[in-house]
């Protein structure tokens, strides 16, 4: 079976170009991260399986008449029929001083947006007879403890013995000079420095919890110059192969793909 992973980014104008790709894509599941109304009501429509959450409400965008937001939203589309959903509400995000005077400071030149109402999806669907669970989730861009302890929210989701995709937009930071931004989003100094490596710890967490990273050392993230997203499988798929796609489709990240084999 194929599986994608992709952050489409909410400000990508480029609807109509996504929503052909997807229809076009051979897939067997999709996962989505930062999909706005107009392209899920898209989505929608064409005939698939389609299962989503409220990822997150983007706060400075709030309308004159006190409404809550732009939402955006986890997304999982699937060719597989869909025996079971959920949500997942992570935490507020905790902010400090220093997390506040960034947002404050970009709001100003309108680059960054404060979050709030963060969240996730998952689903059950059937491949061969067994039951599988994907996971559609998107980490916090905000720093290194706030993503282990999302993820850590996600694994309570995860049943034991059973097959388990996790897809989704990690915002784990690799490259050196990035890494600064943890400490504008709360973070000690030294979780800011190219010393402190988010990916081997986070790859730790994987390995304790028998999942297998297909991309790592991929880049699909160009500015960052980081693996930002994943596609993760149990022990019981064998991997084929994994990549990442030329065209990113007016997006900051590249689609990443994987070919998987259920045992």
């Amino acid at each position: 079976m194929k599986v994608y992973s992709w952050n489409v980014l909410r400000s990508n104008r480029r609807v109509r170009e996504m929503l052909e790709y997807i229809r076009t894509l051979d897939f067997d599941v999709l996962c989505l991260q930062e999909v706005t109304e107009v392209m899920l009501s898209g989505i929608q429509q064409m005939p698939f399986h389609v299962a989503f959450h409220v990822e997150r409400v983007s706060k400075r965008s709030r309308n004159k008449s006190g409404g809550k937001g732009v939402v955006n939203y986890a997304v999982i589309v699937s060719r597989h029929e869909i025996t079971n959903h959920h949500k997942i509400e992570f935490p507020e995000l905790l902010r400090t001083f220093n997390s506040n005077l960034f947002e404050f400071g970009f709001s100003l030149i309108k680059k960054w947006e404060s979050m709030s109402n963060l969240g996730s999806v998952y689903v059950d669907i059937l491949v061969d007879g067994k039951n599988v669970r994907v996971f559609s989730v998107h980490l916090a861009l905000w720093n290194p403890k706030t993503r282990f302890k999302e993820f850590e929210y996600l694994l309570e989701h995860v049943p034991p013995a059973s097959p388990v995709i996790i897809c989704g937009d990690f915002n784990v930071l690799e490259w050196g000079p990035i890494k600064i931004l943890n400490w504008f989003l709360g973070s000690s100094f030294y979780e800011a420095t190219p010393f402190y490596s988010e990916r081997e710890i986070f790859e730790g967490i994987f390995s304790e919890n028998k999942l297998l990273n297909p991309h790592k050392s991929q880049i699909t993230h160009a500015f960052s110059n980081s693996q930002l997203d994943h596609i993760l499988v149990s022990q019981d798929f064998k991997v084929h192969r994994a990549w990442v796609e030329k065209d990113s489709h007016g997006s900051d990240h590249r689609p990443v793909g994987a070919e998987i084999q259920l045992l």
